[in-house]
């Protein structure tokens, strides 16, 4: 599976997943940095990009952390 193959290679070095989903309008970003992994939806968008409105503030508001 995809998130697992991801998980894993995050192991091994940082990691960073940009994506959008079929029943969001939101930006998420994934990353893992150091093994610890991080949540956080950036931004809402237009499911064809059409328009963009930047949530994240560069300081992780919004994240989960595991």
């Amino acid at each position: 599976m995809l998130l697992e193959q991801l998980r894993e290679i995050g192991r091994q070095r940082d990691l960073f997943h940009v994506y959008n989903n079929m029943w969001d309008p939101k930006l998420h970003l994934d990353s893992m940095i150091n093994g610890r992994e991080c949540r956080q939806i950036v931004a809402e968008t237009d499911g064809h990009a059409r328009w963009f409105r930047w949530e994240a503030d560069g300081c992780g508001r919004g994240e989960t952390m595991r």
